[in-house]
């Protein structure tokens, strides 16, 4: 007599697990919580990027260098910032390293 209902009790118990779980599983849709957000895409970069050294000593200038990604020339300015310019070109860096290593 025991025996039959504690077997009952966990059947009864089981069953009430198998249809929780069940339950669950069909009720349990994505939230807008759980979706990653989308991030636009990211901006390619410009043809030309710039780059800008300050001396921090006194009456220190500054440096601009130049390139253009397309090509892989660069051109500097090292006027210090005196109002003249002077661009210097200075080519292509990595043609004038493997000429160098030749």
């Amino acid at each position: 007599m025991k025996g039959q209902i504690v077997r009952r009790s966990l059947t009864v118990i089981a069953s009430i697990l198998a249809g929780c779980l069940i339950v669950g599983f069909l009720f349990s849709r994505i939230t807008v919580s759980q979706v990653a957000p989308t991030l636009p895409p990211l901006p390619t970069a410009g043809r030309f990027q710039v780059a800008i050294g300050v001396d921090s000593s006194s009456g220190g200038g500054r440096t601009v260098v130049v390139c253009d990604t397309a090509t892989g020339r660069c051109w500097v300015d090292a006027s210090g910032g005196r109002g003249k310019t002077s661009w210097r070109d200075l080519g292509t860096p990595t043609a004038v390293k493997a000429e160098a290593a030749d």
